[in-house]
C-alpha cells in the first residue's frame, strides 16, 4: 500500500521530505512492487556510535520491563530482565500505534488504518520473553477503547464490543451509558472475564460530577452487579476481584475499594483512604490518576501547586498512603502488571532503573542501556560524509557535528573538528556550520571565515559550490560564501550558480535563474499537473524534482528536464536526488516504507535493502548515504549515469590589481566530481597564453593552491587589460572534462578532450585610494643645537599605512632635506644654528597613494650653552721663580670642548696679562712676576655652543728670589 513517507528529521532540510512532512496524506490501496535490489556487497559500512540511552518505559510485566530507547519520535524498544540484561524487541508497527497494556508477559498494542472496506484497528500481541508477535487481530472501526491479552473492546455506532482475541469471536456487550451529565466512558481490563465501564462527569463549574461504575461481563451477559453512582468521581482501575477508584469532596480526595465477589459486597460500604492534593484549597479542583499492578497499587494526587505520587497497600483495605521520593530526575512509571512500581532516574552514566520499595524510596535495578546514535543530518560529498547526531554533552546542547573521510572501499575513522551545531551542510571542499549563533564556512577541515545568521534563519544543507540561500523577511536570499548577498527570490532549489526560484504561485510557474549570467529558463509544467496542484523542491543540473497527488491523494514524484521539457513521473515521495536520478519513499503492498533511487529518463530503479533506513542523502552523481538503527551505509548507485563534471562555481576576485606587492589572484572552483588533475591558462586579449598552472587530482572535487601574481613565465609583470582562465580538468571516473554548470563547453571538443569551461577577469594598475593624515607638529619651536626635537605625525588612514619622516632646514638660500634625518625625532645639529627647522610626514600603504604633509616651521634655531664650566684649577699654589705651572681646566659639559688659556699676574685687584691665548696649558714663573700672584684663564670652545670662560684661583705671590 503507498502512502506517504515518514516527517525528515533534519531541520531546515534541503531534503523534498521536509515539505512533505507537513501534508496530511491519506492510504489508498495501491500497490507498487519492489525493485530490484543492487549488489550489497559493494555497500560500505560502519557501526555508529553508542551512546548511554535516556529511557522511558513503555510497558511492564512481572519482571520484564519494556523500555523506549529511541531519541525520535519512532519507538525503540528493549526489553529488560530482572538482571538488567537487554534484548531488542522488534515491533515495526508500533511506529503508527500505541501500546495498550501489558500482562502475564505479553505486550499488547494496536494501530489503526484505512483500506476500501474503511477505518479498522489491528491488535497485536508479542510475547515478552521470545520476542513473537502473533498475527494481529483486525477490528472494524477507530474505536478501540482497551485491550489486554485475552480481549479487546471496541466501540461504535451499535454500542459496545469484546474481541476474544484468541478465538476471534464477538460479544455485544450488555452495557449503555447513563444518559444524563454527558459522560466520558472510560474502559479499563485486567485479564478478567469482566470489564469496568466508568462514566465520568464533569459539573458546569468544571469539577467531577456524579459518575457511574458498572461491572460488565465479556461475554455478553447481562451484568450481575449494580450501577454504583458515584459523587466527585475522577478514576477507576479495575483489580483482581476489586474495583479501585478514586473521588472528591472540598476537603479531601478519597481512594476506596469495593469488592467484585458478589452485589451485597458490591453495594456495601466503599474502604477508604484520603490524602490532600499540594496546596490544599477545594480538592474537587485537583486530579488524579491510579493504576494497579501486582500487589501494588500506584496513586498520583495533583495540583496548580505540584503532584505528590503515593504507593497505597493492601487488597481488602487500603492501607495508610506511602509518598514516593522523587526529585526533578525522577519519573515513575505504573505499567502494567509489573512485579513494583518502576522508574527512571538522572540521565547518563549516572542514570539507572530503579524500583519502588515499600517505605517509598527508590532502590537501583540496574544502569541504562546503551545504544546506537540517532543520526539526525547527514551530508555526502565524494570524499566524505558529514553528519550531525544526537550524543549528548555535559552542559551541551544541539547535536555532536562530525565527519568520516571516504574511499571507494572504506568508511574511514569519525573526526571531530567541528564544535556542535544545529546544521550543516557540504559541498566539495566546503562545510557550512551553523553553531547556534553564526555560520562557520571550513574549507578542507580549516576554518575560513564566520559569516553572520539572519535572524529569521540560514540553509547551510543547501550550499551548493560557492553559494548558499538564507531566509530573509519575505523571500529567500542566495548568498556567497564570502558574504555577498545575490538574489531574493522564493527560492525552491540551488545547484551552484543556478536557483529554482517560484515566479508565480497562482499560476504555478517556475524558472531557472543563473547567479553568474543574470539569464533565467522557464520549467514547462505540464497543466494537468498545475491543475490538481504540485509542488517543486530540488534541481540538479538539468533536472527540476518535486511532488504531486492524484485525486485519491496517491502521491507522484515529478522530474522535469526543464531544457528538453520532458516529464516523468512515478509514485513515491522525492528524498533527495543527483543527476538524472532522485531517491522515492514509498510504501510497498507489506505495508514497508521503502527507499529506491529512480533514473526518470531510462526509467531504471534500484532498491535499498534497508527497511529501517533514515537521514538519506546523495552526492549528486554516484553515491547514496543514510543510516539506520546501527550502521553507517554509503551504497554506489547503479542506476546514476555517468555524465561529465559540472563547475558548481568559481569565487575568485573580479581583478588583479599590480600595484601591490602582495598581489595575488587565486580562484576556488568547486565542482560535482573527483579531478583527475589538469591544467589552469590565463590568457591575454590577444589570445597569448601568459601563464599555465597544474591542476592538482582532488577527490573532493574542488580546486585549490592556485595563485597567479601577476608576472607571465618569465616574472615579468603583464600588461593591464582582460585575461581569460581555461580549466580543462578531467574526472576521475574518465567521464570527460568539467564543464559549465548547464553542461556545455566554453571552448574545445569532448571527442578530443580540449573542452572545458573559462571566464575573464582584469589586471589592473590603480591605485587604491588616497593615504591621508594630519600635519605633523614639533614638539618645540624654539630649538637649540643638540636637543631631541619630535614630529607628532598623529593617526593616517588607512589603519596599517607606514608614516616615514624627513626633516629640513630652511635659511637665506631656500630649504633642504637634512642628509640622513629620516627618523621621526631628530637632533638638532650645530649647522642648523641661523636656521628654521621643518619636517615631512610621508604616509604609504601597499598599493595607495602617499600623502606627504609639511610641518610649520620653527623659529631660528640658537647655539647650545655648556651645562658644566668648573673653575680651573693650577697644579702649583705656590709658585716660585723659574717653575713651570700647568692649568687643568676640569670637565665641561657636553664633552669635547677645545681649551685655550692665559696666565695673568695680579697684585691689588689689577691683573696684567703675561702670555697671550693659546693652546698650552704652561707656564714657567719669570723673574718678573715676583711679588706677583698668577692666575689663568681658560676658555672652552664648541661648535654649536656659546663661548664661555673661567678664571682660576690666584696662587700665592711668587717670592722674590
Amino acid at each position: 500500500m503507498l502512502r506517504a513517507g515518514r516527517p525528515a528529521t533534519r531541520h531546515g532540510s534541503r531534503r523534498a521530505a521536509a515539505v512533505l512532512a507537513t501534508l496530511a496524506l491519506v492510504a489508498t490501496t495501491f500497490t507498487l512492487a519492489v525493485p530490484p535490489a543492487a549488489a550489497e556487497d559493494s555497500d560500505l559500512r560502519v557501526p555508529l556510535p553508542r551512546t548511554i540511552s535516556t529511557p522511558t518505559v513503555a510497558a511492564a510485566s512481572g519482571d520484564q520491563t519494556v523500555l523506549d530507547v529511541s531519541t525520535s519520535a519512532l519507538p525503540e524498544l528493549v526489553v529488560a530482565d530482572a538482571t538488567g540484561a537487554f534484548t531488542p524487541l522488534a515491533v515495526p508497527w508500533l511506529a503508527d500505534g500505541t501500546i495498550a497494556d501489558a500482562r502475564g508477559g505479553t505486550l499488547v498494542a494496536s494501530s489503526s488504518g484505512y483500506d476500501d472496506s474503511g477505518d479498522f484497528t489491528n491488535v497485536y500481541r508479542t510475547d515478552l520473553a521470545s520476542g513473537e508477535t502473533a498475527d494481529p487481530v483486525r477490528l472494524p472501526g477507530s474505536g478501540l477503547e482497551a485491550a489486554d491479552p485475552q480481549t479487546a473492546v471496541y466501540s461504535d455506532d451499535g454500542g459496545y464490543h469484546a474481541e476474544d482475541l484468541a478465538s476471534a469471536t464477538t460479544h455485544d456487550l450488555e452495557y449503555a451509558a447513563p444518559t444524563s451529565g454527558s459522560p466520558y466512558v472510560q474502559v479499563g481490563l485486567a485479564g478478567q472475564a469482566v470489564a469496568l465501564f466508568a462514566a465520568l462527569t464533569t459539573t458546569s463549574s468544571g469539577r467531577p460530577g456524579t459518575g457511574y461504575l458498572d461491572v460488565v461481563p465479556l461475554n455478553g451477559d447481562p451484568a450481575t452487579l449494580s450501577r454504583v453512582p458515584v459523587a466527585g468521581l475522577m478514576d477507576a482501575a479495575l483489580r483482581e476481584g476489586q474495583v479501585v477508584y478514586t473521588w472528591a469532596d472540598s476537603s479531601y480526595l478519597h481512594l476506596c475499594f469495593r469488592s467484585l465477589a458478589d452485589n451485597d459486597s458490591w453495594l456495601s460500604s466503599s474502604n477508604c483512604t484520603t490524602v490532600k492534593a499540594p496546596g490544599g484549597g477545594d480538592q474537587r479542583d485537583a486530579w488524579t490518576a491510579i493504576h494497579s499492578g501486582a500487589g501494588w497499587l500506584y496513586w498520583s494526587v495533583s495540583s496548580g501547586s505540584g503532584t505528590d505520587e503515593y504507593l497505597v497497600p493492601g487488597t481488602d483495605t487500603p492501607g495508610t498512603p506511602t509518598k514516593v521520593k522523587t526529585d526533578d530526575a525522577t519519573t515513575l512509571y505504573p505499567a502494567g502488571d509489573a512485579t513494583r512500581l518502576l522508574a527512571t532516574v538522572g540521565t547518563g552514566q549516572a542514570g539507572y532503573v530503579g524500583a519502588v520499595d515499600e517505605d517509598g524510596r527508590i532502590s537501583k535495578l540496574y544502569g541504562y542501556p546503551d545504544v546506537a546514535t540517532k543520526v539526525d543530518v547527514l551530508e555526502l560529498t565524494p570524499d566524505r560524509v558529514t553528519g550531525l547526531d544526537e550524543r549528548p554533552e555535559v552542559g551541551g546542547s544541539d547535536f555532536q557535528a562530525w565527519q568520516r573521510p571516504l574511499s571507494a572501499t572504506a568508511i574511514g575513522e569519525e573526526e571531530t573538528p567541528f564544535p556542535r551545531a544545529e546544521d550543516v551542510g557540504t559541498s566539495g571542499a566546503r562545510t557550512l556550520l551553523d553553531d547556534g549563533s553564526k555560520l562557520r564556512l571550513y574549507d578542507r577541515g580549516d576554518l575560513v571565515r564566520t559569516l553572520s545568521k539572519s535572524k529569521y534563519g540560514s540553509l547551510p544543507g543547501l550550499i551548493s559550490g560557492p553559494y548558499y540561500p538564507v531566509y530573509t523577511l519575505s523571500y529567500i536570499q542566495a548568498m556567497q560564501v564570502d558574504g555577498k548577498a545575490l538574489k531574493q527570490a522564493t527560492i525552491r532549489g540551488m545547484f551552484g550558480s543556478l536557483i529554482l526560484m517560484r515566479t508565480n504561485a497562482s499560476l504555478g510557474r517556475y524558472d531557472v535563474y543563473d547567479l553568474v549570467t543574470k539569464q533565467s529558463a522557464r520549467v514547462n509544467v505540464p497543466v494537468k499537473y498545475r491543475l490538481q496542484g504540485f509542488s517543486l523542491a530540488g534541481l540538479w543540473g538539468d533536472w527540476v524534482f518535486g511532488y504531486t497527488f492524484d485525486s485519491h491523494y496517491i502521491p507522484y514524484t515529478l522530474a522535469i528536464n526543464y531544457r528538453t521539457d520532458q516529464v516523468y513521473e512515478r509514485y513515491g515521495l522525492p528524498v533527495d536526488y543527483g543527476d538524472s536520478f532522485v531517491a522515492i519513499q514509498y510504501y510497498d503492498d507489506n505495508d514497508a516504507l521503502r527507499l529506491e533511487v529512480w533514473n526518470p529518463a531510462t526509467q531504471a530503479t534500484e532498491s535499498v535493502p534497508d527497511v529501517d533506513w533514515d537521514a538519506v542523502v546523495t552526492d549528486g552523481t554516484a553515491r547514496l548515504a543514510y543510516s539506520t538503527a546501527t550502521e553507517l551505509v554509503v551504497r554506489p548507485l547503479t542506476v546514476a549515469p555517468t555524465s561529465a563534471p559540472r563547475m558548481l562555481g568559481i569565487l575568485a576576485p573580479s581583478s588583479l590589481n599590480l600595484i601591490t606587492s602582495t598581489r595575488s589572484w587565486v580562484p576556488e572552483i568547486d565542482t560535482t566530481k573527483p579531478l583527475a588533475g589538469g591544467t589552469l591558462t590565463i590568457s591575454n586579449a590577444a589570445g597569448d597564453v601568459v601563464r599555465t598552472f597544474t591542476v592538482a587530482a582532488s577527490d573532493d572535487g574542488s580546486v585549490r593552491g592556485l595563485a597567479w601574481d601577476g608576472r607571465d613565465e618569465a616574472g615579468n609583470d603583464v600588461a593591464t587589460g582582460t585575461y581569460t582562465w581555461k580549466l580543462v580538468a578531467s574526472a576521475q571516473d574518465g567521464s570527460g572534462n568539467v564543464t559549465r554548470v548547464d553542461g556545455s563547453s566554453d571552448f574545445g571538443e569532448p571527442a578530443d578532450g580540449t573542452d572545458g569551461v573559462s571566464g575573464t577577469f582584469a589586471v589592473i594598475k590603480a591605485f587604491l585610494g588616497t593615504v591621508s593624515g594630519p600635519t605633523p607638529t614639533i614638539s618645540d619651536t624654539t630649538p637649540t643645537v643638540a636637543q631631541t626635537l619630535t614630529a607628532k605625525t598623529g593617526t593616517w588612514s588607512p589603519s596599517g599605512a607606514t608614516v616615514a619622516c624627513q626633516w629640513r632646514r630652511t635659511t637665506s638660500k631656500g630649504t633642504v632635506n637634512i642628509s640622513g634625518a629620516t627618523e621621526c625625532r631628530y637632533k638638532v645639529d650645530p649647522a642648523d644654528v641661523g636656521a628654521k627647522l621643518s619636517v615631512t610626514a610621508t604616509g604609504s600603504y601597499d598599493g595607495w597613494k602617499d600623502t606627504t604633509k609639511t610641518s610649520r616651521a620653527t623659529y631660528t634655531v640658537k647655539k647650545a650653552s655648556f651645562t658644566q664650566t668648573p673653575t680651573p684649577t693650577i697644579d702649583d699654589p705656590t709658585p716660585e721663580v723659574g717653575d713651570t705651572l700647568t692649568a687643568t681646566p676640569r670637565t665641561w659639559e657636553p664633552a669635547p670642548v677645545g681649551f685655550t688659556y692665559r696666565w695673568y699676574k695680579v697684585k691689588k685687584s689689577k691683573s696684567y696679562a703675561v702670555t697671550s691665548t693659546r693652546t698650552d696649558p704652561t707656564y714657567t714663573v719669570q723673574p718678573g712676576d715676583a711679588g706677583y700672584q698668577l692666575k689663568v684663564k681658560v676658555t672652552g670652545t664648541k661648535d654649536g655652543y656659546n663661548t664661555a670662560w673661567k678664571y682660576s684661583k690666584p696662587t700665592a705671590a711668587v717670592p722674590r728670589p
